[in-house]
C-alpha cells in the first residue's frame, strides 16, 4: 500500500520525462564549455557551471511545456543559489540536486533541504499512509499542519548524478536521518521525444500513468543505500 501513496507524490510520466531532458541539455552544455576550455590547468568552475547549466535548462523545459503546472522559483540560502519546481495541482514541490549513485544522502543537512522535507510525513498521512505504519518509523507533530494538503506540499528531490547524469527520485525525512524511498527513474521516461507530444492536462490521465517502484524505505544492501551520515553540529 505504502507504493501507491507514495506514488501520489512522485512526477508523472511527461513531467518527468521534462525534467530529465532537461538535465541532459544541461550535461551537454556542460560538455560543450569543458571542449572550450580544455587548457585551463586548475577549473574550480566545472561543478558550479554544471550546476547552472543543468538549472538553466530544466527551466527552460518546464517554460516550455506549460501543460505540465509546473513553475519555478529562484531561490538562495545563503550564498548558495537554487530553483524550487512548483507542480501547482498536486502542490508538490521539486528541488533539482548533484548527488553522486555511490552516495547514499548529501554530504550534509542544509536548512533549505530541511525546510524542504519538513511536510513530509503529514502530508503522506494526508494520502493516506497509516499513522502506525512500519515504513516510517519518526516522531512528528500533526499538529502543525491542521489545514490539510492545500497549505503545505510534499518535497520532492531529483538527484542527478554529475558524473553520469543518472537520475533519482526520492523524498527525505523531515529530520534527514534517512529517505522515504528513493527510486532510479533514469529509465522511466517517454522514449520519444517531447517535441512531437500533443499539449494535453496530464491530470485528466495520471491514473493510468504506473511506473515501476520497489519498496524502499527499507531496502536490502542490493538495492539503492539509504542511510544517512548524521552530522549533529549542523
Amino acid at each position: 500500500m505504502s507504493a501507491d501513496i507514495y506514488q501520489k507524490c512522485m512526477l508523472l510520466l511527461e513531467q518527468r520525462t521534462v525534467i530529465c531532458e532537461g538535465i541532459q541539455k544541461g550535461f551537454k552544455r556542460h560538455q560543450l564549455y569543458l571542449e572550450l576550455f580544455s587548457d585551463i590547468v586548475t577549473d574550480t568552475s566545472i561543478p558550479k557551471n554544471r550546476y547552472d547549466l543543468v538549472n538553466t535548462e530544466v527551466t527552460k523545459s518546464i517554460e516550455n511545456h506549460p501543460h505540465l503546472q509546473i513553475e519555478f522559483e529562484k531561490k538562495k540560502s545563503g550564498f548558495h543559489p537554487y530553483i524550487v519546481l512548483r507542480e501547482k495541482l498536486r502542490n508538490i514541490s521539486i528541488l533539482v540536486l548533484p548527488l553522486a549513485t555511490k552516495k547514499d544522502m548529501f554530504d550534509s543537512a542544509s536548512t533549505y533541504r530541511k525546510n524542504f522535507s519538513v511536510s513530509n510525513i503529514p502530508r503522506l498521512i494526508e494520502e493516506g499512509l497509516p499513522e502506525d505504519s512500519p515504513d516510517i518509523d519518526i516522531q512528528y507533530q500533526r499538529a502543525m499542519h491542521p489545514l490539510g494538503t492545500d497549505s503545505y506540499p510534499f518535497g520532492l528531490i531529483v538527484a542527478y548524478d554529475p558524473f553520469d547524469g543518472s537520475i533519482r527520485e526520492g523524498a527525505l525525512l523531515p529530520d534527514h536521518t534517512d529517505w522515504i524511498f528513493l527510486e532510479d527513474t533514469t529509465s522511466m521516461v517517454l522514449s520519444n521525444s517531447l517535441d512531437n507530444v500533443t499539449p494535453i492536462n496530464v491530470y485528466e490521465y495520471s491514473d493510468d500513468i504506473k511506473i515501476p517502484f520497489k519498496e524502499t524505505a527499507h531496502q536490502t544492501d542490493e538495492d539503492i543505500p539509504l542511510k544517512l551520515k548524521s552530522d549533529p553540529s549542523v
